[in-house]
């Protein structure tokens, strides 16, 4: 589910009672979000450019538990290369059944309808886990390691809009 200005102010605000029932009443899996402070860095850009709201989050809702499982986004709209980069996360009693295969379908379908997208990056951390399998099932190439200002060292993946199934 798309996520609201409305609803990322309540995340950014930890007020859960409120995004709860934004998100039409689910209940929070045990660290549905590991990086809940982003939700913050999220709110202050759209407020600041409100024509970014699709290309940041998305809350992950496992429909038959009523449960946010995980969110997932993009950081930002398409850059002037055509790039956009995507991330997701998901709660660790719903990992390794999934959600993070078909965040990453949808973020990429959603990415490649835009014509101006060429192409869609990802980042993991610098060893073999969950997250290099998902994005090697879709097809991702390996660009290498990449030293990143805020993460560090991180590999960079990439998928090209004439790779798109």
């Amino acid at each position: 589910m798309p996520g609201t200005l409305k609803m990322l102010n309540a995340a950014a605000d930890k007020d859960w009672d409120t995004l709860s029932d934004l998100l039409g009443g689910v209940y929070f899996a045990d660290n549905w979000s590991h990086f809940p402070e982003s939700f913050a860095f999220v709110r202050d850009h759209i407020q600041e450019h409100p024509d970014a709201l699709g290309w940041f989050n998305y809350f992950i809702i496992y429909g038959k538990d009523a449960r946010i499982a995980g969110n997932c986004g993009y950081k930002g709209k398409p850059s002037l290369e055509g790039t956009v980069e995507i991330g997701y996360e998901i709660a660790d009693q719903y990992q390794n059944r999934g959600f993070a295969t078909e965040a990453v379908d949808a973020l990429l379908q959603h990415a490649f309808k835009h014509p101006e997208v060429t192409a869609v990056l990802a980042h993991t951390l610098p060893e073999e886990n969950a997250s290099c399998q998902v994005l090697r099932h879709h097809n991702f190439e390996w660009e290498g390691a990449v030293l990143d200002e805020t993460d560090g060292l991180i590999w960079r993946w990439s998928k090209k809009r004439d790779q798109a199934v």
